[in-house]
């Protein structure tokens, strides 16, 4: 995703302006190329731009190669779902224990030593965690999107992360979804832009 954002009067931002989508099948690479000769337009490398994405290296290693000079961003909810899942680990899902030790975290990331003090309470929490006895064996469960295979590892092992089948993914994808997209999205931020005529495809889904 690009768009652009315009400084009003009073000091605040206009946008998004010009907002355009772009999904592939090929590469990162792809997506960049695409991505830069888009932000080109709008002026990138004279005027500020902002470049947001999470934590995937991959997508990191084309922000260097194309975007060197973009001002770099973390995507907050990105940041914030990583939070919750490794507090599951650690607190039962749906408790206020939690609850509590997200917020604790989140309020933590927004103070100017706070990711260091998120990355000390994470690896201590690793560290305290046994490796071998009962429960700590089952820290992740595969299994097809069946809400009677989900229900029994919840009661069985309640702390397990559950991942779906990704074969079974794709047998439901083509069966119900012809012709599925997916989309990686990335974020830059000029002033005047230039009119591009890229349209999104129309009557695509998104898998996530």
């Amino acid at each position: 995703m690009i768009y652009t954002l315009r400084r009003a009067a009073d000091g605040t931002c206009e946008g998004p302006i010009h907002q355009r989508l772009h999904a592939t099948f090929a590469s990162h690479a792809a997506l960049f190329t695409w991505l830069h000769a888009e932000a080109v337009k709008r002026g990138d490398g004279t005027k500020r731009t902002l470049f947001l994405a999470d934590g995937v290296e991959a997508i990191w290693e084309q922000h260097a190669r194309w975007f060197p000079a973009a001002e770099p961003c973390i995507d907050w909810v990105h940041i914030v779902e990583r939070l919750w899942a490794g507090g599951r680990c650690l607190h039962r899902e749906g408790s206020d224990q939690l609850a509590t030790w997200v917020a604790d975290r989140v309020r933590a990331l927004r103070g100017r030593s706070g990711p260091d003090q998120v990355i000390t309470t994470l690896t201590d929490a690793d560290a305290a965690i046994a490796k071998t006895g009962p429960g700590n064996k089952a820290k992740r469960a595969k299994v097809h999107m069946s809400a009677a295979y989900i229900k029994a590892v919840t009661e069985a092992s309640p702390q397990a992360q559950i991942i779906f089948d990704r074969f079974h993914v794709q047998r439901l994808a083509r069966a119900e979804l012809p012709g599925v997209a997916f989309s990686a999205s990335l974020t830059s931020v000029g002033e005047e832009p230039e009119t591009s005529t890229t349209q999104p495809g129309a009557g695509s889904h998104q898998v996530w």
